[in-house]
């Protein structure tokens, strides 16, 4: 009870953008991100198909699939299953494969590339230059 009116009592809410759940399980908020991402997955075929420009791509790639799926990582991956982390994974893999097929300038391979950002995003891994950057 909060100032003597009863509070429902729900199975899930967002707030921030994240959804939580009774249990404090994180797959919900996993699913709605891996949803949201192959969402806009069909956008960004749609680009490729006019044949933008790889960097256009690219920049769509980090704005609008990227973003969603790197939200709040630093408060839900360490206690994401493996099945969840898969999940996204493949998101990730099937995204950065069509930008990187219309045109691969990549400074390392995809997968590294884009496994680096996901651990960087978490709190877990920095590269060289990131380190040196803030030297």
């Amino acid at each position: 009870m909060i100032n003597e009116s009863p509070v429902e009592r729900v199975d899930s809410f967002r707030y921030l953008s994240v959804h939580i759940t009774q249990e404090l399980s994180w797959f919900c908020n996993i699913n709605t991100m891996v949803k949201k991402a192959r969402q806009r997955l069909y956008h960004l075929r749609r680009l490729r198909d006019f044949r933008l420009p790889s960097k256009v791509l690219r920049n769509f790639y980090s704005c609008t699939i990227e973003s969603i799926l790197m939200g709040n990582i630093a408060t839900w991956f360490g206690n994401s299953t493996m099945q969840d982390r898969q999940a996204l994974q493949r998101v990730v893999n099937k995204n950065f494969g069509l930008v990187i097929r219309v045109s691969y300038c990549s400074r390392a391979p995809p997968e590294e590339e884009v496994s680096g950002s996901i651990r960087r995003a978490g709190g877990r891994e920095n590269t060289e230059s990131e380190v040196g950057d803030r030297q």
